[in-house]
């Protein structure tokens, strides 16, 4: 089994890395990068490491040769190269590739969210199903530390607003994500969609 992670020099992409060497084989696993040189100094050193941009189509096609699991890590939005057609090229490439099945980080409810945010995961989630390819929808909650400074005016005893419904949310720690991911991508019989969010506690 070749199990493919992209964006792996990012911080949910080592973890998940670290969480699959636990029960994978090194020689199993191939690290997706932007920058090969940055990944060889911060990567366990007994894994494959291949150059894949996700704006480069054909270098993602051949990053992707051989692979049978793919976690596909969602990209950061506002760049100059639009993040939809970002994951566009991915499930382009993997599909060219015969990937046998990607599971995707996307978006709390992201085929019923309003959220400015969930709009290229929406876009992703389509162009999957349309792919004909096996696939997971991760549909990952707020990262707990992307409210750092919320939290520490909170230990501070000082006043906090956030809209929330009835109070609360269903944020967690990255790597919980990413740990979460890996061990998905391990199952023999994957659900299409994990809502890692909770029933009512997502971010809008």
């Amino acid at each position: 089994m070749k199990y493919g992670i992209t964006a792996a020099t990012g911080k949910f992409g080592k973890t998940a890395v670290e969480t699959l060497l636990k029960t994978v084989d090194p020689t199993e696993i191939v690290a997706i990068v932007r920058n090969p040189e940055k990944a060889k100094q911060s990567l366990p050193k007994n894994i494959e490491i291949r150059q894949g941009d996700y704006t480069k189509l054909e270098q993602l096609e051949e990053a992707f040769q051989g692979i049978e699991r793919l976690l596909f890590i969602s990209s950061l939005p506002g760049g100059n190269y639009p993040r939809d057609k970002q994951h566009l090229n991915v499930v382009a490439a993997a599909k060219k590739a015969k990937v046998d099945y990607i599971a995707y980080t996307s978006f709390p409810h992201a085929d019923q969210a309003t959220s400015v945010l969930s709009a290229d995961h929406r876009i992703t989630e389509q162009a999957l199903k349309d792919s004909g390819l096996t696939y997971s929808f991760l549909r990952n909650n707020w990262y707990l530390e992307n409210q750092t400074d919320l939290i520490r005016s909170a230990q501070a005893g000082k006043p906090i607003y956030f809209s929330a419904a009835d109070g609360q949310v269903g944020w967690a720690l990255e790597k919980y994500y990413a740990q979460a991911a890996a061990k998905v991508l391990q199952l023999k019989q994957p659900k299409p969609v994990y809502e890692f969010a909770g029933a009512t506690t997502y971010f809008y």
